[in-house]
């Protein structure tokens, strides 16, 4: 089967501010482009960001270490909170369970 590769550039007439959207012809209107990465793989939020931003700005390392850091913020602060700080159920739950924000599949 065919497989079209990301990312894809979508043609986009541009609206004009405060006026609704009229049909023009070519001669006169100008053409802008959305940023479109298709779904590769199980890759679902870097493609959503990448889209979001409109550009190739995060990929699955880059995820990875955000999602790495959050897991040690998340842990700091459930160490240092009122409710038993690294000897509470929940703490050592979080623990176990290891990383919120990532899976071993690449699932941000």
């Amino acid at each position: 089967s065919l497989k079209i590769r990301s990312p894809i550039l979508l043609p986009l007439p541009k609206p004009h501010l405060g006026q609704r959207t009229q049909t023009q012809t070519m001669s006169n209107s100008r053409q802008y482009w959305v940023y479109h990465e298709r779904q590769d793989a199980l890759l679902c939020g870097q493609h959503a960001l990448n889209n979001l931003v409109q550009q190739n700005a995060f990929s699955p390392g880059s995820l990875a270490d955000i999602a790495g850091q959050l897991d040690q913020m998340e842990l700091n602060f459930m160490a240092q909170n009122d409710e038993g700080g690294t000897s509470s159920k929940d703490y050592l739950k979080r623990i176990a369970e290891g990383s919120g924000n990532v899976d071993e599949s690449g699932n941000f």
